[in-house]
């Protein structure tokens, strides 16, 4: 009895299988167009826009008061470092540094005279001839000497740095600006900035990046310093023909735009770029990614992630994908479809998975 269950069983599984079949192959085609995966070679580039900042900028201002006596420099030259800008009258600064050698030389011969007696008290004292108070009158004497000695060498020590300031020099290599003041004209601490040194070869570019776009791109800030490939086009459309190196990025994140300062620095030895000047970003990977690629039309997005219709074998099947980026009509594939596979990129909304296709190829 059993045996005769089992065998009824069998031949209604059996027969449920073949109406299946015959049910499925019964169902008209879908029509939908589809197309071949391909492989793709995929450069992601980015445009910005940059500022021109010059990496060391001095304002020169008087350290010392005096007239004009020389101005030593052509407006708008590159000036080296340590060369003459101004020349003030020192006849003053000369002479305090005189009376300030004077001062030492005396100083120091009122030392040498208290050194001398506080060396023969010490003797006499030893060998108690020298009262207590003949040696404490000798070590008084003996430093307050060696105190106005001190005294006095700092005294000259700051009449030197007056009269060397009475030359008024270039702390940089760069190119010098407007002048302010001309010859004749009496400066002092006060009087503002003289004129202003640019340094502009090496030269900087600022620009800023979003989060995204660093994280899409090179993924971490090490990478985009190793990686990135910047150049640069100038407001007359030209391409600048060196090419930038990346020096660092802000170590913080604008709140507000979401976006971190570049630091890019360029040879500039043709003073092509001025300070403070816009200028395009075209930002790219030295890395090119290969992605696997389909019209983005064949992707289809549910809440639980990106999916696509692979027809095999005839018939349609849904594979969850991982998405790249998706550029001019094409949606890289990061993973879940491989390369050479047929995708249906239309009339994917009458698709279900197990559907009979009838590709129209595209």
């Amino acid at each position: 009895m059993t045996k005769g269950k089992y065998i009824i069983a069998a031949l209604c599984v059996a027969t449920a299988m073949s109406y299946a079949e015959e049910a499925k192959q019964e169902v008209p085609p879908v029509i939908a167009g589809i197309t071949t995966a391909k492989e793709y070679k995929h450069e992601i580039a980015r445009r910005y826009v940059g500022r021109v900042v010059a990496e060391e900028t001095v304002a020169v201002v008087a350290q010392v008061a005096g007239e004009i006596k020389e101005v030593c420099f052509k407006e708008g030259d590159i000036v080296e470092q340590g060369a003459v800008l101004y020349k003030l009258d020192d006849v003053k600064y000369s002479a305090a540094v005189k009376a300030a050698e004077a001062s030492v030389a005396q100083a120091q011969a009122s030392f040498d005279y208290a050194k001398k007696t506080f060396d023969r008290t010490t003797v006499l004292f030893e060998r108690k001839v020298a009262s207590a108070d003949d040696m404490d009158a000798a070590v008084s004497k003996f430093n307050s000497a060696q105190a106005a000695l001190e005294a006095a060498k700092a005294n000259l020590i700051l009449a030197q740095d007056n009269l060397a300031h009475a030359t008024i020099t270039s702390p940089i290599k760069g190119k010098i600006g407007a002048n302010s003041f001309t010859v004749g004209n009496y400066i002092s601490l006060s009087s503002g900035v003289l004129t202003t040194v640019v340094k502009v070869d090496p030269i900087r570019v600022k620009f800023f990046i979003s989060a995204k776009d660093l994280l899409e791109m090179f993924g971490t800030t090490a990478a985009l310093k190793e990686n990135a490939q910047i150049n640069i086009v100038l407001a007359n459309g030209t391409t600048y023909s060196k090419e930038g190196k990346v020096l660092f990025v802000d170590n913080t994140v604008n709140p507000q735009t979401d976006s971190m300062g570049v630091y890019v620095q360029y040879e500039n030895a043709e003073d092509l770029l001025a300070a403070g000047t816009a200028v395009t970003v075209n930002v790219s990977s030295k890395k090119t990614e290969t992605y696997v690629g389909v019209p983005s039309t064949a992707t289809i997005f549910k809440s639980t992630g990106a999916q696509m219709y692979v027809v095999k074998d005839g018939f349609a099947e849904l594979r969850d994908v991982v998405l790249g980026p998706s550029i001019d009509g094409v949606q890289y594939v990061v993973s879940g479809i491989e390369e050479n596979e047929i995708v249906a990129h239309k009339g994917t909304h009458k698709l279900y998975p197990g559907a009979k296709v009838e590709g129209v190829e595209e």
